[in-house]
């Protein structure tokens, strides 16, 4: 099984890949690790985002995606990780 791992932060969402089953699992080393989002306002920059991310998914035959919760308080996100 391949599973994906997100982390919204900022700008970018960063991306672990993890090969295994259950308990175990191996760390896949990624050429592209992070996309950052331009200009959030920009509806292309979005657009451009957004394809790059389906890129990376038709690249690798993922099974599970993971997104990590969005932080609140202190260390909520802005504005950009609801775009995302």
């Amino acid at each position: 099984m391949l599973v994906c791992g997100i982390n919204l932060s900022g700008s970018d969402a960063i991306f672990v890949l993890l090969s295994g089953e259950n308990t175990s699992f191996e760390h896949i080393e990624l050429n592209t690790c992070k996309i950052t989002l331009g200009n959030s306002d920009d509806s292309q920059d979005l657009r451009a985002f957004q394809n790059t991310i389906y890129a990376f998914f038709r690249e690798h035959p993922i099974d599970v995606i993971v997104i990590k919760k969005k932080g609140k308080g202190m260390y909520a996100g802005g504005p950009s990780v609801y775009k995302m």
